[in-house]
């Protein structure tokens, strides 16, 4: 009974991260169901599927920090559980020096493309585009407070923090568009609320996590070369995922039309919302996952992932079943009857959210530990594939097309994912068999 203590602690800490989550989530879906009929009332479905569009684009900038902020949370937690507070001190700056120096090139960068290259934009989507760009920048900044908070059991905190942040840019962008009208206005509200979010962030972060210090001088260059070498598995992760969500967004505006990408986004959206519950499982189980393994403590890693697989993958399938049946009910509630729903389309986009929320939630235990490199490879190389399927097949097979593409890459991860785990279990034994020896 004494050896179940820490693994209840854990459970214990992941139920709050968990429920923090849910927090975060809550805020997401609000944004996303409230946008759609808010937006309407202000815009045509064209002009929506418009903005759609070109907010999709700056989320491919997500990549900007090089995946070094999700690789620098797993190191300094697993530093924090070793008890190293000077590494501790070293990643963090590392990775202060990393996002302080990559984010406003980049910016630099975007103006001055945009400025030269119009790429058949009008002066008003060009400035709006380049005002996404800078919010979109500035939210990759603010995953740092994630990484400097997840070793000191405050993780819970941060996102809740960050969730805010979420809804105060929403909140400007959905006032810039009632106040100007245009696609502009709405992306200068945007920017306008993610800078208020950003500075308020960092305010309060100085106070609430005084362990850190934010200074740059005597940054480790190597180990900033580290964390950009371990970070390039999490940049595979991100762009595959806005090839398959983003791209596939952008792909079928393009082909088909803004009418046509507003059903798909839609459909995909309400879909996912299933997978939820699992995604933000593993997201509250990755602290732990990274403290365990920091501490060497393999077997209560697996243990406490099998649990939260169980639990979450129950949850999952039976939203899955009742959305399948309401769906419909739901979807003319939601659209205000605007957008036709078409069923065959929501399936599949059902069983691409339940295989997405199971490999997710069981790749865990290799993106907390930064062991991720081959699995991410595989996603990103399945989603260029899956990508240029759905080119192949939209004009013929149009939003079915689509549909199979999403699910195609979540069904090759479930199988990546499940042979990968085997493998570092087998290396686990082994390499604790030598050391018993």
């Amino acid at each position: 009974m004494k050896d179940m203590k820490p693994i209840n602690r854990a459970r214990s800490r992941v139920a709050f991260g968990v429920v923090a989550q849910l927090t975060s989530q809550l805020v997401t879906i609000i944004t996303q169901l409230a946008s759609l009929p808010l937006l309407l009332m202000r815009w045509n479905a064209d002009l929506y599927g418009q903005w759609l569009v070109i907010s999709a684009i700056p989320i491919y900038l997500s990549v900007a920090d090089f995946g070094i902020l999700n690789a620098s949370g797993n190191m300094m937690s697993m530093h924090r559980a070793r008890g190293e507070n000077r590494e501790l001190q070293i990643v963090f700056k590392a990775t202060l020096f990393a996002v302080s120096t990559i984010v406003p090139l980049i910016a630099i960068a975007a103006g001055v493309i945009l400025s030269i290259f119009h790429f058949g934009m009008n002066s008003e989507r060009s400035e709006a585009l380049f005002a996404l760009i800078l919010a979109s920048l500035l939210s990759v900044a603010s995953n740092l407070f994630e990484a400097m908070y997840r070793p000191f059991g405050k993780y819970p905190k941060v996102i809740v923090l960050l969730a805010t942040a979420r809804m105060i840019e929403w909140v400007g962008s959905i006032a810039g568009a009632f106040i100007g009208g245009d696609l502009r206005s709405a992306a200068i509200g945007y920017l306008a609320g993610r800078a208020l979010a950003t500075i308020s962030l960092y305010a309060f972060a100085r106070h609430d996590v005084p362990e850190i210090e934010w200074k740059l001088a005597g940054v480790d260059l190597g180990r900033v070369r580290h964390l950009l070498r371990t970070g390039a598995g999490f940049i595979s992760f991100t762009l595959g995922s806005l090839l398959t969500l983003q791209g596939m967004v952008v792909l079928v505006g393009t082909t088909l039309g803004g009418t046509a990408v507003a059903i798909f986004a839609s459909s995909r959206t309400l879909a996912r919302l299933v997978a939820q519950i699992a995604v933000l499982s593993g997201k509250a189980m990755s602290p732990e996952i990274s403290a365990m393994y920091g501490a060497n403590r393999h077997e209560e890693a697996e243990r406490l992932s099998k649990h939260m697989i169980w639990i979450a993958m129950s949850i999952t399938v039976l939203g899955a079943l009742a959305l399948e049946q309401f769906g419909p009910e739901i979807w003319r509630i939601w659209t205000r009857g605007k957008l036709v729903f078409d069923r065959e389309i929501f399936s599949i986009l059902l069983l691409a959210a339940i295989s997405t929320a199971y490999w997710q939630i069981q790749s865990v235990r290799l993106t907390a530990t930064n062991r991720h490199q081959v699995l991410a490879s595989i996603f990103l190389v399945i989603s260029v594939l899956s990508l240029i399927a759905a080119y192949l097949g939209l004009p013929r097979f149009r939003l079915g097309a689509a549909a199979a593409a999403t699910l195609l890459p979540e069904m090759v991860m479930v199988i990546g994912s499940t042979v990968l785990l085997h493998r570092a279990r087998v290396a686990v034994g082994r390499s604790d068999s030598h050391t018993g020896s």
